[in-house]
């Protein structure tokens, strides 16, 4: 017999003597008042689907029909109140946190890989002091005989009776593993709400890197496969990644990974072949006819290797895949057919906790709760950086280095390949934000001198990412500003210097002119009565254009450029998309028509602005003027 399999029956030894103990101490009690009846009611439904009717008062039939972590909840419930409450409620948490429903599923299935640590893992529960604490001296006995290698093999009614256990392809160890998973309950159940919907076919957690999406939806899909209720919404759950590069305190290192949708197919392929071994598939458009009837949930993992290149591609294969499977994925990039849920960084409270796990789990208990907090904040709450800066501390940097370098690798790490991918434009709009530290769609327009249509393509290639942080002002326009990630990562890397450059050379110009303009109006006394006013509340990039028209328009008429003032229009124009209830741009929107001679449009335009400012004597002027001009006096 070879190690493994050794391990395998040792394992299942134990756990089969803890899941009878526990079920035998529950009967000890016989009190079903005590027992949850959400618990009671679920296993009785589960029954009668199978064709069997349960007696709910009957504490024997409902111990039989239990699953391991029903029973454990059972044994919980019978010990409300006592002495033994807290004892039974910290085993349930301990095996939990060993794996032990991981260990359970790997015990019934002989193809599956058994690792060493699941023997180990499974030794430890049982040398607890909690196992004699609690009186279940049959799981202390099962070890003895299991290091003895006198060797017993469970019933094999008990090895096969895991349909709790959705067949899955999950990694058998998770990198987060080491602290858990801190301050996800909010998204673990919109996760929950919203794969429990049938329509859902196709969701994306999306967030930037090293927020934490790989170790969340591992831990969601390991929690649902180890769930009852789940076996009858999920069939089985296939995971791949294409994850092709790992973050360390070393640097980035390169990962053999799937790239392609030929590859992931390839992946999913032979992962059914896994899953089903009563089953043939000549390739894998044979597994999904075949497999057409069966709820199979795909997991693709960093599908952002793939999207920053062909989104179409990968609906065209979501599309293609049978009705009742479903895709769940994990993304920097969101998808247009997906229903997204984003994932921010921690909370700082859960930042601070990880970083207090991270270090114990590191053999490091003389930490202060300043360091904590202070790593936490730099770090921005964001998980990776957090680890980061701790594993660089470790290796001898000191705290405020390790902060600096974590950040410029996180960043670098998170963002670089995203940004490479962009259009021009999209990258200007970048330095665009990162000079100005927020700008409006109308900001943009006029900054960059581009098109409304240019501007929102843009727009909406970088709402895919997580590049951009999107806030709705009072007035309900939509401020846009970057994560402080990649304004650090634009600070030590700027992607078109002369953009920035031109930018910030155009603010500074724009801000000299309106001062000029500030001064002109003291020296003149010009006021809210004269037609060339500007207003100190109107939005820089209004005054900007409002100066450029005063400058025109200060000219004799024959010595006006055309061109200038049709270029003017078209800014103004852009401009009114985001700003249409600006009265003082529409007033002066309505000047730039009466200089190019639009007489209808010129008068639509002041009846709009006086609409909106119905007591304003410079708007009510002008429409007087403009009716003059056209010679109907007693109107004017």
């Amino acid at each position: 017999m070879d190690i493994e399999q050794l391990n395998r029956i040792k394992a299942s030894m134990i756990i089969h003597s803890l899941e009878t103990s526990l079920g035998e101490y529950v009967l000890s009690i016989d009190d079903i008042e005590s027992i949850n009846s959400n618990s009671v009611n679920s296993i009785a439904e589960r029954e009668f689907t199978k064709g069997k009717v349960i007696d709910k008062n009957n504490v024997r039939l409902l111990v039989e029909a239990s699953y391991l972590d029903e029973i454990f909840n059972m044994a919980v419930d019978v010990t409300r109140g006592t002495s033994f409450e807290a004892k039974m409620q910290n085993l349930k948490e301990f095996c939990s946190y060993m794996s032990i429903f991981d260990i359970r599923n790997a015990i019934s299935h002989p193809n599956r890989p058994f690792p060493d640590a699941y023997w180990f893992r499974a030794a430890s529960i049982a040398s607890d002091p909690l196992i004699i604490q609690l009186g279940l001296k049959h799981v202390r006995q099962a070890l003895n005989q299991a290091v003895s290698e006198n060797l017993q093999s469970p019933p094999e009614e008990w090895l096969t009776n895991v349909t709790w256990s959705i067949p899955n392809t999950l990694p058998t160890t998770f990198d987060h593993e080491i602290t858990g998973l801190w301050g996800r309950d909010k998204e673990t159940k919109d996760l929950e709400s919203t794969l429990s919907k049938v329509r859902n076919n196709l969701i994306a957690l999306v967030a930037p890197g090293g927020v934490g999406k790989t170790a969340l939806i591992l831990q969601f899909l390991k929690d649902i496969s180890l769930t009852p209720e789940w076996s009858n919404k999920v069939d089985s759950i296939i995971f791949c990644t294409l994850k092709n590069e790992r973050l360390t305190a070393d640097g980035i290192e390169l990962i053999e990974a799937i790239n392609g949708i030929d590859q992931i197919k390839d992946a999913i392929y032979e992962d059914l072949c896994t899953l089903y071994t009563d089953k043939h598939f000549d390739s894998f458009e044979d597994a999904c006819t075949i497999l057409e009837s069966e709820k199979v949930l795909i997991c693709i993992d960093n599908l952002e290797t793939l999207l920053v290149h062909s989104q179409q591609e990968f609906i065209e294969f979501n599309q293609s895949l049978p009705l009742l499977w479903r895709v769940i994925v994990t993304s920097r990039i969101s998808i247009d057919s997906a229903t997204t849920i984003p994932l921010s960084t921690l909370m700082k409270r859960h930042a601070v906790n990880l970083s207090r796990s991270y270090f114990k789990r590191r053999g490091i208990s003389d930490f202060k709760q300043e360091d904590l907090e202070l790593i936490s904040d730099r770090a921005n709450n964001n998980p990776l950086a957090i680890i980061l800066t701790i594993d660089l501390y470790l290796k001898g940097v000191d705290i405020s280095q390790s902060i600096t370098q974590s950040q410029r690798d996180i960043a670098s790490f998170s963002y670089t390949n995203l940004i490479e991918s962009l259009t021009t434009n999209s990258i200007s709009i970048l330095e665009a934000i990162y000079v100005t530290g927020k700008s409006t769609k109308a900001e943009l327009i006029d900054l960059l001198e581009c098109s409304n249509e240019e501007i929102s393509e843009s727009l909406n290639e970088l709402s895919k990412t997580s590049l951009l942080v999107r806030s709705t002002t009072d007035t309900g326009n939509d401020t846009f500003n970057l994560s402080d990630s990649i304004k650090d990562l634009l600070l030590t890397n700027p992607r078109n210097i002369s953009i920035r450059n031109e930018i910030s050379q155009s603010i500074k110009e724009r801000k000299i002119k309106i001062q000029e303009q500030a001064n002109r109006n003291q020296i003149l006394g010009i006021n809210e009565f004269d037609q060339d006013f500007v207003s100190a509340t109107v939005p820089e990039s209004i005054r900007s254009l409002i100066i450029d028209l005063n400058k025109i328009a200060g000219r004799p008429a024959n010595k006006r450029s055309h061109i200038e003032l049709v270029k003017l229009k078209s800014r103004m124009s852009e401009l009114l998309a985001y700003n249409s209830n600006n009265h003082e741009l529409l007033f002066h929107y309505a000047r730039v028509l009466q200089a190019l001679q639009d007489k209808n449009n010129t008068l639509e335009i002041l009846n709009r602005a006086i609409s909106l400012e119905p007591n304003n004597p410079r708007y009510l002027m002008a429409k007087a003027l403009n009716f003059f001009h056209q010679q109907e006096y007693p109107t004017a």
